[in-house]
């Protein structure tokens, strides 16, 4: 039996991600935004079956998904069905336009409960640096009133009984991921008003929530995701096991 060049080729194609274990079903909600169309192409390079939920008619293909399901976070009883089977969820939402108050608080409200519902074994929610304030007039934020709302959510979901992440980036852009530092941590809005860096990529913000899928040190923490230019890239990965729990 000529087993040396077939097992040659196997390791071959596991090494492209040709034989990839299927690490279960993620639903991305989010998906067809600026963080969440590079959310799915990674977790899709990591073996993901990855579901993107939409609103309007973008399909599978647009997105580079296995599969798009219907749903709405302001629409609750759409999420059941989106939901339903999925290992892992992630939140990349924000109002972009809608009332905060109906997407980045009772959406993720909404989507909490429905994975709790559905024995999602992870959520990982997407807010961002100045979630933390208590003062919708705080100087150290644009944006106040929002910010309670995202913090809001957070406090939520830590309450729910879902094992949960939470990962608050810093100011974004749109970037290739690998190509800085980035630092976890407890960054806040008061310092990065105090020590501005530069934006984080969204693509690495999207890296970062992908690692945390199934990752027993991500589980019940709250973290920071900001750019650190001194820092080299990738070596974030270990940095999980530091991160304190809530």
């Amino acid at each position: 039996m000529r087993t040396a060049p077939i097992f040659a080729l196997l390791v071959g194609l596991i090494a492209h991600g040709a034989l990839a274990a299927d690490k279960g079903t993620v639903l991305v909600v989010g998906a067809t935004g600026q963080t969440g169309r590079p959310l799915v192409q990674i977790l899709k390079s990591q073996g993901y079956v990855v579901r993107a939920m939409v609103r309007g008619e973008t399909t599978a293909a647009d997105l580079g998904a296995d599969a798009v399901v219907k749903g709405d976070v302001t629409k609750p009883e759409t999420l059941g069905p989106a939901v339903k089977g999925a290992a892992y969820v992630i939140s990349a939402i924000g109002a972009r336009g809608a009332a905060p108050e109906d997407v980045d608080y009772q959406g993720n409200i909404a989507l909490a409960d429905a994975a709790k519902a559905a024995g999602v074994k992870q959520m990982v929610l997407m807010t961002s640096i100045g979630s933390e304030i208590t003062d919708p007039n705080d100087p150290s934020v644009r944006r106040g009133p929002m910010m309670i709302l995202k913090g809001k959510a957070e406090a939520y979901l830590r309450q729910s009984g879902l094992p949960y992440t939470i990962v608050r980036p810093g100011a974004l852009a749109n970037c290739d991921a690998g190509k800085s530092g980035v630092l976890l941590g407890k960054r806040t809005a008061a310092e990065n008003k105090r020590n501005p860096v530069p934006p984080i990529c969204r693509a690495d913000v999207a890296e970062v929530m992908a690692a945390s899928l199934g990752n027993k040190d991500a589980l019940g923490k709250t973290f920071s995701a900001s750019n650190d230019p001194t820092a080299k890239p990738e070596a974030w990965r270990a940095n999980f096991a530091a991160l304190k729990k809530d």
